[in-house]
């Protein structure tokens, strides 16, 4: 996250913070290009799929903050924690994630610690690392009202377990849309 500190004569210092945006999606490329041209983001294409997380919680005792599983997915909680705002864009399935982002957020289990405590009532898992981030979602393709709520109800679900600042949930019939990229963008 950069800072540039700026003051003027007789006033207080003003910090102004540069967002660095992380965007992980399943979109055929030459959508996302189109979408995010000119944007500076970071991305990472859930296709082709990764594989999935074993539950072998190996990068908790063994090679903490590592997943032992050596694919590309692999820098994904180092992305996570250099980046202050995470936008997914997902295809909508039954009310949540589609199998290719899902795999990818499952592979993010480094990003946390294996140690649990209590926020707001509620167990979550300590985070390895103390970044600031807003998570963002993108649902697009075809949904109901109950699956968008639901799809709504899981980005709380996951901004609050990975320690989101605040989080977002839309959802776009079509994934080409101006107000998609829109989205992107605020």
């Amino acid at each position: 996250m950069g800072k540039f500190p700026g003051k003027a004569p007789g006033r207080k210092t003003v910090t102004f913070m540069a967002t660095k945006r992380l965007v992980l999606h399943d979109l055929p490329g030459e959508t996302f290009e189109r979408l995010a041209a000119g944007s500076g983001v970071t991305e990472f294409n859930a296709l082709p799929r990764v594989a999935n997380c074993v539950g072998c919680f190996k990068c908790w005792y063994k090679t903490p903050g590592t997943c032992v599983t050596k694919d590309r997915a692999g820098v994904f909680p180092k992305l996570l924690a250099e980046h202050d705002e995470i936008l997914i864009v997902s295809r909508l399935v039954f009310g949540g994630f589609s199998p290719e982002v899902k795999a990818v957020l499952e592979r993010s289990l480094p990003f946390v610690l294996p140690f649990m405590s209590i926020r707001d009532g509620k167990t979550a898992h300590e985070r390895r690392r103390r970044n600031v981030f807003v998570l963002k979602t993108a649902f697009y393709g075809e949904g109901s009202g109950e699956t968008v709520c639901l799809a709504g109800r899981m980005t709380l679900a996951n901004s609050f377990n990975l320690g989101a600042e605040r989080h977002e949930s839309r959802y776009f019939p079509d994934a080409g849309t101006a107000e998609l990229r829109e989205f992107m963008e605020s």
